[in-house]
């Protein structure tokens, strides 16, 4: 499975005018991850000194 993709982020702005960013994720990935409709949880963290966002389905 392919585990590396450069993706733009979507920018919109909320219902109170706030700016936010969206990335939209491989099927495949959500797939793999067991991440769905029923079980859709995730936890998300940034590390500001390596400038990484991590991406891990919530236990």
């Amino acid at each position: 499975m392919e585990n590396k993709k450069f993706k733009s982020i979507n920018f919109t702005k909320s219902g109170a005018g706030n700016l936010v960013g969206k990335i939209i994720l491989p099927k495949k990935w959500l797939d793999d991850m067991e991440i769905n409709i029923d079980n859709p949880f995730i936890e998300l963290s940034y590390n500001e000194n390596q400038k990484q966002i991590i991406i891990e389905k919530k236990k």
